[in-house]
């Protein structure tokens, strides 16, 4: 990529991209409201087991996530901790939490001494 030493910018071979006038949320984001989500191939997979996701079923897996934070009592002002291994429900889960609140960390699920 040629490097712009007026603009201190990286440019490659593509377009400008639009950005959106409104902020985004990372679910907004992933899965705009104007586009259905792909279920035609795998959009995530689990490196140690067969799971996979379409985007259609992260996009469903999500929103059930998120009904189900929500039930439990996480709210817009509830600060979550997430604690996950690096799995196929990982994504879903923080995208879903997110859907709630805005206000996420994610931890490790080992805390090395």
């Amino acid at each position: 990529m040629p490097f712009d030493s007026k603009t201190g910018i990286h440019t490659g071979p593509f377009p400008p991209c639009k950005l959106p006038d409104e902020p985004l949320s990372i679910f907004e984001f992933l899965f705009p409201k104007d586009k259905e989500p792909d279920n035609s191939r795998p959009w995530i997979l689990d490196a140690t087991s067969d799971l996979q996701f379409t985007k259609k079923q992260a996009y469903d897996r999500t929103l059930n996530l998120a009904k189900a934070f929500h039930k439990k009592g996480i709210r817009e002002s509830t600060c979550s901790v997430i604690f996950s291994p690096n799995a196929v429900d990982y994504g879903p889960c923080l995208w879903a939490v997110s859907r709630i609140s805005p206000q996420i960390d994610v931890g490790r699920d080992k805390i090395d001494s």
